[in-house]
């Protein structure tokens, strides 16, 4: 119902301000209720915990991360899908950082790889000699790693370098058009 769709929301919203202010494990469900305005029992009807919460946004911020490239990937400009992408986590670093480098970490990256899987069984293939199952997951766990790293470093790591690497380890050779065939009988 309406009414249980803005509440989720408020607490969502509630939840990610709270993150861009200290960090995840100091912040408690009543505050969450209290910050998105509804009471404590109206947190439990939405979400069984505060990870259930967190769970849930990052699904949501992973889907979104990844339906970044897609349209640009049609045009086959690695440089631009990249940087689109660091860009997006750089908007949203304080909760990306939560997201990559706490306790939820295990549950981004799964989430990660099975995204990128139903993304690539549902895309064009921009080399079809590469399976779909291998490179689903090598991608999603680059992706991953890299901007882990990134989150994690204490200096300031500029965007546009994080943009590059992520291109060259990880999108340019997953959409460059080589000459591998899969072997006969291979499926």
């Amino acid at each position: 119902d309406a009414r249980a769709l803005r509440s989720r929301a408020a607490l969502r919203e509630a939840l990610l301000a709270l993150i861009a202010e200290k960090p995840l494990e100091l912040i408690s469900i009543r505050e969450i209720a209290l910050r998105a305005g509804v009471s404590f029992p109206t947190f439990y009807r939405q979400y069984p915990t505060r990870d259930a919460l967190l769970d849930d946004i990052a699904a949501s911020e992973i889907g979104e991360l990844l339906a970044i490239p897609q349209p640009l990937m049609a045009q086959r400009d690695t440089r631009i899908s990249s940087l689109a992408i660091v860009s997006f986590v750089s908007d949203r670093k304080d909760l990306w950082r939560t997201l990559l480098t706490t306790g939820a970490t295990a549950a981004m990256r799964e989430e990660f790889i099975r995204r990128s899987r139903d993304i690539a069984a549902s895309q064009v293939r921009y080399n079809p000699g590469l399976p779909v199952d291998l490179m689903a997951p090598l991608v999603a766990g680059g992706m991953f790693e890299i901007l882990s790293w990134w989150l994690r470093q204490t200096g300031d790591v500029p965007v546009g370098y994080v943009a590059q690497l992520l291109e060259i380890l990880v999108i340019a050779p997953s959409v460059s058009r080589q000459d591998i065939a899969l072997p006969k009988g291979a499926a």
